[in-house]
């Protein structure tokens, strides 16, 4: 995934004419990132046709672990890489509702 930054420069070097092969060697050499032509191609074309360049936010269904217990559980597995189990999680009085 491409951040803000490399996008908006995509856009710019082709407004200024720029071919989308060169758009990918200049990225390539000024900023250390490659970036294939063809996605070059889909950035630009996402700008011509709806004027953005971020992608949309994905559809479906929402996760069923909040944050918070996402947080509780990396935080646990930081502190000790062998609670892997589902037995060891529950024992530590996590209960997940799924």
């Amino acid at each position: 995934m491409l951040d803000l930054y490399i996008r908006k420069r995509i856009v710019r070097l082709h407004e200024r004419g720029k071919k989308y092969t060169e758009i990918s060697r200049i990225i390539k050499e000024e900023e250390d990132k490659k970036v294939s032509r063809q996605a070059v191609s889909a950035i630009v074309t996402k700008w011509k046709v709806h004027q953005i360049i971020v992608n949309k936010p994905k559809s479906g269904r929402p996760p069923k672990l909040t944050l918070e217990i996402r947080n509780f559980i990396d935080q646990s597995m930081e502190e000790n890489d062998e609670l892997t189990s589902y037995g060891k999680i529950m024992s530590l009085g996590l209960i997940l509702l799924l």
